[in-house]
């Protein structure tokens, strides 16, 4: 009998244990107004040290998908398989030095990689001792994973959404006092359009240190709901409708009150280095 698929977050935590911290961007930025009901998908992987010293090392995909498609969450998980073969590959070629990512594609699908000769370069002969080790129970990643449904569900309800599997969690050290790393989850959801306005960006941050997939989900659908709500309630029909001069919650504006009060402060700078007449 074959053995169970590996899920995506089994997949983001196996990089985790090897030092590897990943990000997922799901954003409208950047794309025509024809691809309104698209997204911009990206997958980040991360490392601050290689081959015994410090150095960062940083892998990515991209793609271009519709959150609403039936194929969009196997579609981002290609996306996160593409880093992980990626990742091993440079792992496997690269031993003794840093690699880089090339924009070209080779025989095996994945992007190139290259020798980073200026990271190279700066690591210290002499100091190539540095082993970290992480912090991450075994077994955390085990169950049903439904994380990138709901990203998915957060980009198709009109948000953006960014997440980071990484190591900053634990208490500030030394890069090189780095023995068991503690990890843990962040999510950022920016709510870019209500009530037919636009929004200036302003990312809503939501942590965890619960790797578990069903406390990963939970967070993102939890969040999403609680960011929907609170704009909902701000709004033309909302329980607090009209406690806000521009209808968004306090502390945020229309990005055209952030276009004008960026204009007003250029004309101010302006006539203040003006010289005098």
């Amino acid at each position: 009998m074959e053995g169970a698929q590996i899920t995506p977050w089994e997949v983001r935590v196996g990089l985790a244990r090897r030092g590897w911290q990943t990000e997922l961007r799901l954003t409208r930025t950047g794309l025509a107004r024809s691809d309104r009901d698209r997204v911009s998908a990206g997958c980040w992987a991360r490392r601050m040290h290689w081959a015994g010293g410090i150095a960062e090392v940083c892998l990515h995909e991209h793609g271009v998908l519709d959150p609403a498609s039936p194929d969009a969450a196997s579609r981002l998980r290609d996306l996160i398989d593409r880093v992980d073969r990626l990742c091993a590959k440079a792992e496997r070629d690269f031993p003794d030095t840093v690699p880089c990512q090339l924009m070209e594609r080779g025989e095996d699908g994945l992007l190139r990689l290259a020798v980073n000769t200026f990271q190279t370069g700066h690591l210290i002969p002499q100091r190539r001792d540095l082993t970290p080790s992480e912090a991450i129970p075994p077994g955390v990643e085990a169950g049903p994973d439904a994380h990138l449904f709901a990203l998915l569900i957060a980009a198709r309800d009109g948000l953006e959404a960014e997440d980071s599997l990484n190591p900053h969690f634990g208490r500030s050290r030394y890069a090189r006092d780095c023995e068991n790393r503690d990890w843990g989850y962040r999510l950022r959801l920016a709510v870019r359009e209500a009530n037919g306005v636009k929004v200036a960006f302003r990312p809503q941050e939501f942590t965890t240190r619960l790797l578990a997939p069903r406390a990963v989900s939970g967070l993102i659908g939890g969040s999403k709901a609680a960011l929907t709500d609170l704009f909902r309630a701000y709004g033309p029909e909302g329980e607090l409708a009209e406690m806000t001069p521009n209808g968004l919650p306090p502390g945020f504006e229309t990005l055209a009150e952030l276009i004008a009060a960026r204009k007003a402060e250029e004309a101010a700078r302006l006539a203040e280095a003006a010289p005098d007449p």
